[in-house]
């Protein structure tokens, strides 16, 4: 299920830097996709410190979207809960979040 996401945050970390708002947004997406890829890791190696190394790197990235769905899964993942159910949810919503921050990246201020 594609969720649509807002992003009421960033603004405030690009200080009405129209130039620097495209680089920031596309580092977010960048982290992103690095955490997916090290739950993906994560889960093939069966060692879950990989996961955690990358959630602390793009702590940053969370806090900046403030998505706490996300955040609660994330730290759900790092502390063992329910993984494997959690596992899908959690590669859905980083895509859809991903997504959303590249159709915010397109738009125009």
């Amino acid at each position: 299920m594609i969720v649509k996401h807002s992003f009421p945050r960033i603004d405030l970390y690009t200080f009405g830097d129209a130039a620097f708002r495209p680089v920031l947004i596309q580092s977010m997406i960048d982290n992103l996709s690095e955490l997916k890829q090290s739950l993906s890791a994560s889960r093939e190696r069966l060692d879950l410190e990989i996961f955690r190394k990358a959630c602390h790197k793009v702590q940053t990235t969370l806090s900046i979207l403030d998505i706490q769905k996300l955040s609660n899964l994330a730290q759900d993942l790092q502390d063992g809960i329910g993984r494997e159910d959690k596992f899908s949810t959690f590669d859905s919503l980083c895509t859809d979040i991903m997504n959303g921050l590249l159709e915010e990246k397109n738009r125009k201020v």
